[in-house]
């Protein structure tokens, strides 16, 4: 009769054992191979084209290609300090229909699941050419950025989605809610004058 008791107490204990304690929930992370795209905006030129093809060739911008393939590095202030991130060969899209550069989904959400504010709550964001071997103080092309606007929209959408754990959301948000516009630097200066970066 002991014996038989004793089981139904085994059996009772180990049958409330919570799921969650064998089977906790997996974190909210990013995969080291999500990444950001950084793609241009609606109305901007994706290749140059030919004077055979038309008359009107914008000798001031850049196509959004050429941009891809030239920018060195990525600029942006937060908490009043400089970054720069440069782009290396695997974060630059050169064959899809929509060229595009890349950066990493760590920087936003790292490995351990935790919200890292220094890109998506910057401000400034703009694409830079420069000769990563020049001496310092050499000069540097301006040739696009990333609006405020854009930035914001962005940040909120992606706070909502961590609060909300919908990782589906934020790669949806990395693909498609970051968009550059050709400017050269004196175009820029003259927004930043204005307040309308």
């Amino acid at each position: 009769m002991k014996k038989i008791l004793f089981l139904a107490i085994v059996a009772i204990l180990f049958g409330c054992t919570d799921d969650r304690d064998i089977n906790p929930p997996k974190p909210f992370s990013i995969k080291a191979t999500d990444m950001i795209s950084i793609r241009p905006a609606s109305g901007v030129k994706l290749k140059v084209k030919s004077q055979l093809d038309s008359t009107i060739v914008d000798t001031v911008h850049l196509s959004a290609l050429e941009i891809v393939k030239k920018t060195t590095i990525i600029q942006y202030n937060f908490n009043n300090v400089k970054w720069e991130r440069v782009f290396e060969s695997n974060q630059r899209d050169t064959i899809s229909n929509t060229p595009c550069l890349k950066m990493y989904g760590l920087d936003i959400i790292n490995q351990e699941g935790n919200y890292v504010p220094d890109f998506i709550e910057a401000t400034n964001c703009i694409l830079i050419k420069f000769d990563l071997h020049a001496p310092y103080g050499a000069p540097r092309d301006t040739l696009a950025y990333i609006p405020n606007a854009t930035l914001r929209a962005a940040e909120i959408l992606i706070k909502q989605a961590y609060e909300a754990k919908d990782i589906e959301l934020v790669i949806k948000t990395f693909n498609e809610a970051f968009t550059f516009i050709p400017i050269t630097g004196a175009e820029y200066k003259a927004l930043k004058a204005k307040n309308l970066q």
